[in-house]
């Protein structure tokens, strides 16, 4: 079971496109919200460097800046954020650079929406796992501290 909520931003330069993607995840039941929608990668990383957001679903063909310059910006100014590209073009190369820039996924168009729904699942079942060893290293480094006084006095003795 998934556990909190998670934000999402959806860079499209088609409205219908953003529209059809929006309606596919929010008619599941996963926990996600839409946080914005924007035509170009620009626009998503001016929003990016002032906000922060779990995931990004992403065009990879977009005026201005695309997606994968966008993932390349990103990147470089050290933002962190997993992206599922989609795309009508089914190319090889297009895959390859987005694995190769970190994306997480990488979903044709037009938009199967159980497809959509399964690489969404995956992301979140893989940020849970995060997060839940993430709370577990937390609590050791506690236990850690709280027991330093102690093994610190015992290796003097």
């Amino acid at each position: 079971m998934l556990e909190g909520n998670y934000t999402l931003i959806i860079v499209d330069d088609f409205f219908v496109e953003r529209e059809s993607a929006r309606e596919i995840i929010e008619q599941s039941d996963l926990p996600i919200e839409i946080v914005g929608e924007f035509e170009n990668g620009r626009q998503a990383v001016a929003f990016l460097r002032e906000n922060t957001v779990d995931m990004v679903l992403a065009d990879i063909e977009m005026p201005i800046v695309n997606g994968l310059e966008m993932q390349r910006q990103l990147n470089d100014e050290g933002i962190e954020i997993d992206i599922i590209f989609f795309s009508l073009y089914n190319r090889f190369e297009y895959v390859q650079q987005a694995l190769s820039l970190g994306a997480f996924g990488y979903v044709i168009k037009p938009i199967d929406p159980v497809e959509l729904l399964e690489v969404f699942s995956r992301l979140l079942e893989r940020k849970q796992q995060l997060k839940t060893e993430q709370q577990r290293l937390d609590k050791l480094l506690g236990q850690l501290e709280y027991a330093k006084p102690i093994l610190a006095q015992q290796f003097l003795m």
